[in-house]
């Protein structure tokens, strides 16, 4: 996905050089802003994805040592831990499909 706002990035880069009436160097400029708008929010969400991935594989190891013997007791708040991970997590794929969707209404 990245790789696509890039190239759109990249084209509408020459576009604002080649063309040189006002009105299509405007709109070029503009989609050029929303472009680098939406890298920034990518990379956003890739970090608090990322981030989310890491707390859900600290869980996942919880789960595991527990199930191995490892640890003792449960901590209630595991469940909600998980689900409040998954629910960040189907949000965040949401929001990203959404940005794909824009990425590919610019192009």
């Amino acid at each position: 996905m990245e790789q696509a706002v890039n190239i759109l990035h990249e084209r509408l880069m020459i576009g604002t050089q080649l063309y040189t009436t006002p009105e299509i160097s405007e709109n070029a400029s503009r989609l050029l802003t929303k472009a680098n708008e939406l890298i920034l929010e990518i990379k956003e969400y890739e970090t608090s994805i990322s981030l989310q991935q890491e707390k859900l594989n600290k869980f996942n190891n919880n789960l595991n040592d527990r199930d191995s013997g490892v640890a003792e007791t449960r901590n209630p708040s595991v469940s909600n831990s998980e689900a409040n991970a998954k629910d960040l997590i189907l949000r965040e794929e949401k929001e990203i499909e959404d940005l794909e969707r824009q990425i590919s209404e610019l192009q």
